[in-house]
């Protein structure tokens, strides 16, 4: 006979890496940035990388965070992609609407930088080894 067991688990990832990498990036193109076009152009930049951040950390909390069920794995894969969507779009109008980039370039350039380090995700995120029963 079987036995029977609750929901399926799985392990969570450790996205800290991925946020680590995130950081750099964000932190070396602000340095660039602060020595071609000085203070204004690092900010513009770390508003940038901090758009593109901010909803990324927003994702791996509500995915990652909570529940390590399968059951219902799908609807949190939703709500946590189109709360990323909404947060981005929040930030965006928030930055051009208070505090308007003096150097577009360097914003959308970090901003762009720090989204494709998402490409790098299945070398960065490792799972948590989990024991097997």
């Amino acid at each position: 006979m079987a036995r029977v067991r609750g929901p399926a688990r799985y392990p969570r990832p450790s996205t800290t890496r991925l946020i680590v990498c995130q950081v750099v990036v964000i932190g070396t193109l602000s340095v660039i940035a602060a020595a071609l076009g000085g203070g204004q152009t690092a900010r513009d930049a770390v508003m940038g990388g901090l758009v593109s951040l901010i909803p990324s950390f927003y994702f791996a909390w509500r995915l990652f965070g909570q529940s390590q069920r399968l059951t219902g794995a799908a609807g949190r894969l939703y709500k946590a992609e189109a709360g990323k969507f909404g947060l981005t779009v929040a930030l965006f109008a928030i930055v051009f609407a208070l505090v308007p980039p003096s150097n577009p370039t360097f914003f959308f350039l970090t901003y762009v930088a720090t989204i494709a380090v998402h490409w790098l995700a299945p070398w960065l995120v490792r799972r948590q080894s989990s024991p097997r029963n």
